[in-house]
């Protein structure tokens, strides 16, 4: 996958190329992906940039600050989730405090019943955090009334994708095949949708994926290699 630098920083996607360069060098689990580190990541790769004296577009610094606000949402979410398990397991220090602390006389405190919401941290994949990014990243435009209509998508179904994409990967002579040999074409969506599979794949060690250097041609290796 032959890409240039300053072709991929002028193009509109520049922010989700990094996202899935990261995702491949940094082993993230695309079903599941940790928040906290990825951001941590881009935001180096964003620094990277500017000591080299590179003109950083203004849609990557957005989705820095986008993933920043996530990473800072979850991590309340976090501490909210611990702060609720140690009332529940009835921490005195945690519910009352130090008694030596206490001033006054000691009263008995009755007995509470919580009827509370528990929150679940939801696991967050690699297609749910373009979505949210793109959707966080589109123009406000003003609402103007229209009449409804009915619009079909095809749907894409990811694991059929993946286990195509598998296949002509194993049935390919060598073991070793080019990036752009398994694209239908090289616009982005079929970038996109070709280098998403292959990412889950190697993150289910059913591949291997080779590149020497950052945006440089990118090989698949199946897993006799």
């Amino acid at each position: 996958m032959e890409l240039n630098l300053d072709q991929i920083l002028q193009s509109e996607r520049a922010w989700e190329y990094v996202l899935l360069d990261i995702v491949r060098s940094e082993n993230l689990d695309p079903w599941d992906i940790d928040i906290s580190r990825l951001t941590e990541k881009y935001t180096e790769r964003i620094n990277e940039m500017k000591e080299f004296d590179l003109k950083v577009p203004a849609r990557l610094l957005l989705a820095a600050a986008i993933l920043l606000r996530m990473k800072s949402d979850r991590l309340v979410d976090a501490e909210e989730r611990e702060a609720y398990e140690e009332l529940l397991s009835g921490d005195e220090d945690f519910l009352f405090g130090d008694e030596e602390e206490e001033s006054g006389p000691s009263e008995e405190v009755p007995l509470l019943t919580l009827i509370t919401k528990r929150k679940h941290l939801r696991k967050v994949t690699l297609e749910d955090l373009i979505g949210k990014l793109e959707v966080s990243m589109r123009p406000k435009e003003k609402k103007v009334k229209i009449e409804p209509f009915v619009l079909v998508f095809d749907e894409i179904d990811i694991t059929e994708q993946i286990e195509a994409l598998y296949k002509k990967i194993m049935e390919s002579e060598g073991g070793k095949i080019h990036f752009d040999e398994l694209l239908p074409s090289k616009n982005r969506e079929d970038m996109i949708n070709t280098l998403m599979p292959l990412l889950h794949l190697a993150n289910e060690s059913r591949i291997k994926l080779s590149q020497e250097n950052l945006f440089e041609d990118l090989y698949v290796l199946s897993e006799k290699n």
